[in-house]
Formats: C-alpha cells, sequence, structure tokens
C-alpha cells in the first residue's frame, strides 16, 4: 500500500468510526425488534399498510440494513470498550 492509499484507507477508516459513534448513540436493536414484529402484527391491525409494505420490497431491505447497523454499532461499542479500558491504544 503505498502513502496515498494509506492515507485514503485512513481518511475512510475514520469515517467509518465517525458515523459508527452516531450509530451506537441509536436504537438500533429496539428498531429491529419492532420491524421483526411488523410480520405478525402488520396483517392483523394494518392489513393494506401491511401488503403495500410486503409488496414494495423494502421489508428485505430495512431488516438487512438494520442486521447490518447493530452488527456495525457492537463492533464500535467494543472498540470503545477497549479504548476505553486501555486495551486499544
Amino acid at each position: 500500500m503505498n502513502a496515498q492509499e494509506a492515507e485514503e484507507f485512513k481518511t475512510g477508516f475514520d469515517f467509518i468510526i465517525t458515523q459508527g459513534k452516531m450509530l451506537s448513540l441509536l436504537p438500533l436493536e429496539k428498531w429491529l425488534e419492532d420491524y421483526e414484529r411488523v410480520d405478525t402484527t402488520g396483517p392483523i391491525f394494518q392489513p393494506t399498510l401491511y401488503r403495500q409494505y410486503i409488496y414494495s420490497g423494502r421489508d428485505g431491505m430495512i431488516k438487512d440494513v438494520l442486521r447490518a447497523a447493530v452488527s456495525l454499532k457492537a463492533a464500535i461499542l467494543k472498540a470503545q470498550e477497549g479504548v476505553l479500558s486501555g486495551e486499544i491504544r
């Protein structure tokens, strides 16, 4: 990796960490849990809206994004813990 590539990597990684810190403040696990519950309660309480939601294709996309965000949040929190404890410098 040359100096320019190293700098681009550092910039990109810093961006990921910064955005991850912001994500770690959100209740992503609750949102994912709520979306998982939609499949059970949606057809009962809002059948038309639920049907539109399912046919739109957003169902899988939203859950995939939330699952990935929850994983990133966990990694960020683990890294923060490591830095605060002194394990990571």
